[in-house]
């Protein structure tokens, strides 16, 4: 990059890079509020802010100088915030021009908006028109360098009056909590007599059923009884009948039979007495 700005450069004083510092603020203070213990606060996780940070850096530098024209673009931790340096190279149509976005108040102002602009698509920042730049990079101001400044009594009150409302604010969320934990056990109590109610409610048309197919089974039970009845007393009665019939037959019997030993006495008394004797 910087070989093409050199063979670009007509004057000797020419500017063949141009570095800009960025630094969002308190979203990306990667330690926690100074504490007696920890005097320069605790270290917290701010991976996701400054991915978040860096790629609205990077998508800004791109649209705004080219990405042929980026050199570099590191992240700083050597001060008390974590800030971006983004070199680049000045080239616009083909020549070296750092007035195209350097030249004049107005021009810088400009660019500083499209830069916030394009880093608050992806991690929310401030902006404040008009207002003046950072102070000089200043590596005895790191983490862990500066002495950290006894409390005033302005800084004890605040920080008391901070502790109550962090209290209250602790309370608020744990009754908060309490009134979600109270609306879930009722939800699933809820949810629990519904199943309830519908299982019972299946219970009862199964027992329904039963009791029905139980009836029909005793009427069925019945209808058979009384057929087998029927038929046992049209047997009886059809036994009855042959019965009388068969008595009937044996009084023919009787009855033939004494006709005919009364025809036998009389056919001996006609025949002559020479062959009247025993019938063999």
């Amino acid at each position: 990059m910087l070989e093409k700005s050199k063979v670009l450069a007509k004057r000797k004083d020419a500017v063949h890079a141009i570095q800009f510092v960025i630094q969002l603020g308190n979203q990306t203070d990667w330690r926690d509020e100074p504490e007696p213990d920890f005097p320069e606060g605790r270290p917290i996780d701010i991976a996701d802010q400054m991915n978040c940070a860096a790629r609205g850096v990077r998508e800004w530098a791109v649209k705004e100088f080219g990405e042929d024209n980026i050199v570099g673009i590191d992240l700083h931790t050597d001060e008390s915030s974590p800030h971006f340096h983004v070199v680049v190279t000045p080239i616009k149509d083909g020549k070296l021009q750092a007035k195209a976005w350097l030249d004049g108040s107005s021009r810088v102002a400009a660019l500083r908006k499209r830069a916030w602009q394009a880093v608050n698509v992806h991690i929310a920042c401030e902006y404040k028109p008009g207002a003046a730049g950072g102070a000089p990079h200043d590596p005895s101001k790191a983490a862990g360098q500066m002495p950290v400044p006894a409390p005033s009594i302005l800084d004890k009150v605040t920080g008391h009056a901070k502790a109550k409302k962090l209290e209250r604010e602790n309370a608020a969320l744990r009754e908060e909590n309490d009134q979600l934990k109270q609306a879930l056990f009722s939800r699933q109590k809820g949810r629990y007599s519904a199943d309830l109610l519908e299982k019972t409610k299946q219970a009862e048309l199964a027992a329904e059923i039963a009791q029905k197919a139980l009836g029909a089974a005793k009427q069925e039970l019945l209808s058979l009884k009384w057929d087998a009845g029927q038929t046992v007393k049209q047997l009886e009665t059809q036994i009855g009948k042959q019965g009388a019939e068969i008595t009937k037959l044996k009084g023919y019997n009787r009855q033939l039979a004494d006709q005919n030993n009364e025809l036998d006495e009389k056919l001996r008394e006609l025949m002559p007495k020479k062959y009247q004797g025993p019938r063999p």
